[in-house]
């Protein structure tokens, strides 16, 4: 398993952006190689290689559908031992984890001094404690897809909060996937 094969599975897990207009599942349009690789700056080779381990991971089908429980049970449990965060300096970026715009809704106590996690990104807008991508590209493709953006937010948020963070991650990890079966 590598890093660009858990972006190309959440990508696969976000959807199309019109995802809440399909009424069926079997109606639900699926990207082709080529958009895949365009819309996650992979290259055609690496979304063709991740498909393979995606597959071969029993994460997905051979129809390209995520086997959403596995899929779930690996990004809940498994991927931060898999894909530890690593952090860099202070600076500006992207924000991500439970600085992300959308998740805010996590309530802190008085003495609770979280700061802002953000991909490093000379356009960012936030200042805050450097984490890594899971890949290079990610910051790139989560300005293209604001519910990749959201996931890959989220998967930060478990791997670098605190049990109460990683708690609220999860849980509206689990919320958002059970709504797009």
């Amino acid at each position: 398993m590598k890093a660009q094969d858990v972006l190309l599975l959440l990508k696969l897990l976000s959807g199309p952006p019109s995802l809440s207009q399909i009424k069926r599942l079997s109606d639900v349009p699926v990207l082709s190689q080529k958009e895949l690789s365009d819309s996650l700056g992979l290259s055609q080779a690496e979304v063709s290689q991740s498909l393979r381990r995606l597959k071969s991971s029993h994460l997905i089908d051979e129809k390209r559908a995520v086997k959403r429980r596995s899929a779930l049970e690996f990004l809940l449990y498994g991927l931060k031992y898999v894909f530890p965060a690593s952090y860099g300096p202070v600076s500006l970026g992207m924000p991500t984890a439970h600085s992300h715009p959308s998740l805010k809704f996590i309530h802190h106590d008085a003495n609770s001094s979280l700061e802002n996690y953000v991909w490093p990104d000379p356009q960012g807008s936030v200042r805050g404690q450097s984490l890594r991508p899971l890949y290079d590209s990610v910051p790139a493709a989560a300005k293209k897809d604001p519910d990749l953006y959201e996931l890959l937010s989220l998967i930060d948020m478990i791997r670098v909060g605190r049990a109460r963070e990683s708690q609220a991650a999860i849980q509206k990890l689990q919320e958002k996937l059970a709504s797009n079966e």
